[in-house]
C-alpha cells in the first residue's frame, strides 16, 4: 500500500520530471505522470534502504508498455526520468538528519511492500 506522503512527494516531484523530458519525447503526457510517480517511488525507497529497485523499473517498463507503444527511445527515456529523479532526490534530501527524517516517514517495510507491489504489476496507486 502507498503511503499517504510518497503520493505528495510524488505530485512535487512530477512538474520537475515532466519539464525534464527530452524534447523529442513522444511519451504521452498521461504516461509521463505516471512515470514521475513511479519514479519518486522508487527514488525514495532506494533512498531509504528497500530492495529490488531494477525489478521495480523493469515491471513500470512493462505496464508502461501496455499503456503505449514504446520504442527502444521511449524505455530509455523512461529509465532517464527514473535516474534524473534518483540524483534529484538525493540533491534535495542529503545524507543526515533530513534523510533520517524522511526515511522515518515511512517504514523501511512499508516501502518495499509499495516495491513488490509494482514488481508483482499492481500499479494502482504507484503510478496512477
Amino acid at each position: 500500500m502507498v503511503h499517504r506522503s510518497a503520493i505528495i512527494a510524488a505530485s512535487a516531484f512530477a512538474v520537475v520530471i515532466a519539464t525534464a523530458m527530452p524534447a523529442d519525447a513522444k511519451l504521452k503526457r498521461k504516461l509521463v505522470r505516471y512515470t514521475a510517480g513511479a519514479a519518486i517511488v522508487s527514488a525514495f525507497s532506494e533512498m531509504c534502504g528497500a530492495k529490488r529497485i531494477g525489478q521495480f523499473q523493469e515491471s513500470f517498463i512493462v505496464f508502461a508498455g501496455t499503456k503505449q507503444k514504446l520504442t527502444d527511445k521511449d524505455k530509455t527515456d523512461i529509465m532517464g526520468i527514473f535516474a534524473r529523479t534518483k540524483k534529484d532526490a538525493y540533491e534535495r534530501v542529503p545524507a543526515g538528519a533530513a534523510r533520517k527524517d524522511q526515511c522515518s516517514k515511512i517504514s523501511k517495510a512499508e516501502r518495499q511492500e509499495t516495491i513488490d507491489q509494482g514488481i508483482s504489476g499492481n500499479w494502482k496507486g504507484i503510478a496512477y
